[in-house]
């Protein structure tokens, strides 16, 4: 949580022939926010990206920066169409599953509330150590814990 997720989309007309008005249907997870694509000729509202026509072996890419909202599986597919017969549609079709975890906070930080527990694993010269903190933790309580913890294990 907290972290962006980069999808690149390439559609490459194999032939044998132009492929003409081709489109990619790709609609953002609800679980996400667009913060871009581009090109812009990506409708959010309706998930397509309108390419045109695109010559044999010519390719068209789109890139889209999304924002999950909520943990758990991130599924996102892309489906690409032509007005031209396609002979191999099995490859028209692309998905990718993502986990999305939430922070000890609830999210991707440790600027917590005062009152939130926050847990950090550390190895320190060979040994896990976890530290823990009340509230918002910096570098130097992390610090002081792990030498405190490393001399307790010792």
């Amino acid at each position: 949580m907290g972290d962006t997720i980069n999808y690149t989309i390439t559609v490459t007309n194999n032939g044998p022939s132009l492929a003409r008005n081709v489109h990619v249907k790709d609609i953002v997870p609800g679980n996400c926010i667009l913060h871009f694509a581009i090109p812009s000729s990506y409708d959010q509202t309706t998930g397509l990206w309108s390419i045109g026509d695109l010559d044999q072996g010519q390719s068209a890419v789109m890139y889209m920066i999304v924002e999950p909202v909520s943990a758990g599986s991130l599924i996102n597919s892309a489906k690409v169409s032509s007005a031209t017969f396609d002979p191999i549609p099995a490859n028209n079709e692309a998905t990718s599953v993502a986990t999305v975890l939430l922070g000890p906070c609830g999210q991707n930080c440790c600027d917590c509330s005062a009152t939130q527990t926050n847990y950090f694993n550390v190895t320190s010269n060979g040994q896990n150590i976890q530290v823990f903190s009340n509230g918002p933790a910096t570098i130097s309580n992390i610090s002081q814990e792990m030498n405190n913890s490393a001399n307790r294990y010792n």
